[in-house]
């Protein structure tokens, strides 16, 4: 990882990169290892059904499925036409994608006619392909989002992902047999939500081999709950979903604010990691507790100087950073201020030092959630025991008629 700080105009850019992809203007972050998580890149818009294909590192995974073929699976986008369109298309389907111009649409569950139940079954599937290979025993997150077809006449559980070499194969629109998916919606739980998005999320530890993922239903009817949805004469005997915004990322990615830094009031900052799709972080201003957005990264534009932390939810696994922006036009100042302040050792386990060539003044320490740890007049030195302390990031402030100190730490123990 690298830090880059760019500045145009009255904007200010703080990013931390994951591997550089290049761009017309700047090279930018992909952390998440599914290409075209949100079907966005495209070769062509979407004219008729059948065109999964069309969206770029993805199609079908059957082996007979061509151009055209019944067993690939729907691309809509906003460039389509009344069959393909966004939000309307064809067959009464009205949805906005979670974000973007795009999403797909597969068919889970057929309702076959009497008398061919058991004979065949019928399904699409969507393969991706990854950014890289994955590392083995490394663990993962995966996640995606789907909405069921609103004139579906079924709504079912089993929605999974299978991650492989990319030799996963189907017959004729059929169902891969003895395919265990690594990430599977919970059983019981039937999505039949039409309008809002449902997150599907599930960790696993790679093998090495993975190349592609692989959406849809692996299991037989038999062991699917299958709820029928909607009765109605205009329904479908389908189990149709729409599927946005997928991700996958290593579980152990740390949350990332960026750099403490100093800015003009009246200007905006962007902190964390570039717009990410799957990065679903929490940001909070710390003195307040108060969230103030929600992303890989946000745009902020403060009046006074403040503390953002941000915190990020893996498939369960959860890290916190933090970023301390200080609101004045007197960032050189401000830095050789914060520089004449020497704590150590940082990250500390049972003792940590304070010295610093300032005036006296006021010491705190807080947690990452604003409470106080510890207060004291300082008076340029101090030794502090903190095996007491909890593991963590903690904060130092030091306040002298000269302004304020503002330092960041690190507990292990």
């Amino acid at each position: 990882m690298y830090l880059s700080v760019m500045k145009f105009s009255k904007y200010y850019f703080i990013f931390t990169f994951c591997f550089s992809l290049l761009g017309s203007f700047f090279s930018f972050s992909q952390c998440n290892l599914i290409k075209n998580p949100s079907f966005e890149q495209k070769s062509a818009c979407p004219t008729s059904y059948n065109q999964i294909y069309l969206a770029n590192n993805w199609a079908s995974i059957d082996s007979l499925a061509n151009a055209g073929n019944d067993c690939n699976g729907e691309y809509f986008h906003t460039c389509g036409n009344w069959m393909t369109g966004i939000p309307y298309s064809t067959n009464g389907m009205y949805q906005y994608p979670k974000t973007g111009n795009a999403l797909i649409g597969l068919i889970l569950y057929v309702d076959l006619p009497n008398g061919q139940q058991g004979m065949y079954v019928y399904r699409n599937y969507a393969q991706g392909r990854l950014n890289q290979a994955l590392t083995s025993g490394k663990n993962y997150c995966f996640k995606m989002w789907v909405n069921l077809y609103n004139i579906s006449g079924y709504a079912l559980d089993n929605i999974q992902a299978y991650f492989d070499n990319g030799s996963i194969d189907t017959a004729r629109c059929g169902y891969p047999k003895a395919i265990v998916p690594q990430v599977a919606n919970a059983t019981g739980n039937i999505i039949k939500d039409t309008l809002n998005w449902i997150l599907i999320k599930g960790s696993f530890v790679a093998s090495g081999t993975e190349r592609y993922v692989t959406i849809g239903n692996f299991f037989t009817d038999a062991q699917a709950q299958i709820q029928v949805f909607n009765a109605s004469s205009g329904s479908h005997n389908i189990a149709y979903y729409l599927i946005d915004d997928v991700s996958l990322f290593p579980a152990d990615l740390s949350a990332e604010a960026g750099r403490d830094t100093s800015m003009c009031k009246g200007d905006s900052l962007y902190i964390g990691r570039p717009p990410e799709i799957g990065l679903d972080n929490i940001w909070k201003e710390m003195h307040s507790g108060t969230q103030i957005g929600v992303g890989a990264g946000i745009w902020i534009k403060p009046d006074t100087s403040a503390t953002y932390i941000v915190t990020q939810d893996l498939c369960g696994t959860i890290t916190i950073d933090s970023i301390r922006v200080v609101v004045n036009c007197l960032g050189v100042a401000q830095y050789n201020m914060n520089n004449i302040v020497n704590i150590y050792p940082n990250p500390a386990n049972e003792i940590l030092n304070i010295e610093s060539k300032t005036q006296n003044g006021e010491l705190r320490i807080v947690d990452v959630l604003g409470k106080e740890i510890f207060k004291e007049i300082f008076f340029g030195k101090k030794q502090i025991q903190i095996s007491n302390l909890n593991e963590g990031i903690y904060f130092i402030n030091i306040k002298t008629t000269e302004g304020t100190i503002a330092k960041k730490i690190i507990i292990t123990h």
